[in-house]
């Protein structure tokens, strides 16, 4: 899978979560700015983890602080 795929789900994810139109996230903002709370969190990467047949660790997912962090996570496992 390409790195675009990815980058075009995540940022649909967020949108989705957040319920922002996905043409106004921006990569490299902080999820906090878009009102990302601990429970949002669960939610965007369940559907991470759903769509992308990964699993996102409970350490993994603190280092998530962007879009452009959770398309990298994303890119890396499905990397292998």
């Amino acid at each position: 899978m390409c790195y675009r795929a990815p980058l075009k789900r995540g940022d649909d994810h967020v949108a989705t979560i957040m319920q922002i139109p996905s043409e106004t996230i921006d990569l490299d903002t902080r999820l906090e700015a878009y009102g990302m709370n601990s429970i949002l969190a669960v939610q965007l990467f369940g559907a991470i983890q759903d769509e992308f047949g990964i699993e996102i660790e409970p350490g993994e997912a603190f280092t998530i602080r962007t879009t452009t962090d959770l398309v990298a996570l994303v890119s890396r496992k499905l990397a292998g």
